[in-house]
């Protein structure tokens, strides 16, 4: 959200339409030539689409209550309420795999699309959720969430901008690419 404000800002008259799907629905409508661009995690993608990364990020856990110990081993989360996004999403598909290879199998409460609406349950004290911490450092500060680090911790993995190579790219989309990739030092 920091860099569509600031976007926005340098750009007042350029129209942005935001569409919030899962990263394999986004990518799709971009193959069809519905979107000229997209923000998504890294997945693999068609050889005619490019993908260029602008931040890591870290997938995290958090609850309205504190942690029951400073570092929690994974297999632990079990005994707990989760609140996850939905399947077929790459965010669930990367917790999903990080969880099989340490034969995890978490209590999923609540399962939904929306990464808002997991901060919000955390908040409220349904469950464990799984975010992205880079996304909630400001609650995690405020302590109206605490994070609950776990070890194994969840690899770091990416989000990034992705367009199709062999479609012309519009001005408008060309001028957001680049000043995301400026803003981003890349």
């Amino acid at each position: 959200m920091p860099f569509l404000n600031r976007f926005h800002q340098v750009y007042p008259k350029l129209k942005i339409e935001i569409v919030n799907r899962t990263s394999l629905e986004t990518m799709k409508l971009l193959e069809e030539g519905f979107l000229d661009c997209a923000i998504i995690s890294d997945i693999k993608s068609e050889q005619t689409l490019e993908y260029i990364e602008l931040m890591k990020i870290q997938d995290i856990f958090v609850s309205r209550q504190r942690p029951p110990k400073e570092v929690i081993p994974l297999k632990d989360l079990e005994k707990y309420p989760m609140l996850l996004l939905e399947r077929n999403n790459a965010t669930r598909d990367h917790l999903e795999r990080f969880l099989e290879q340490h034969h995890v199998v978490l209590n999923v409460d609540i399962e939904i699309s929306s990464m808002e609406f997991l901060v919000e349950f955390a908040k409220i004290g349904l469950g464990v959720a799984s975010v992205i911490g880079n996304f909630v450092a400001e609650e995690i500060h405020d302590k109206k969430i605490y994070e609950w680090p776990v070890i194994p911790g969840i690899p770091q993995r990416s989000i990034g901008l992705l367009f199709d190579k062999k479609r012309g790219i519009s001005i408008a989309c060309n001028t957001f690419i680049e000043f995301m990739k400026t803003d981003n030092g890349i």
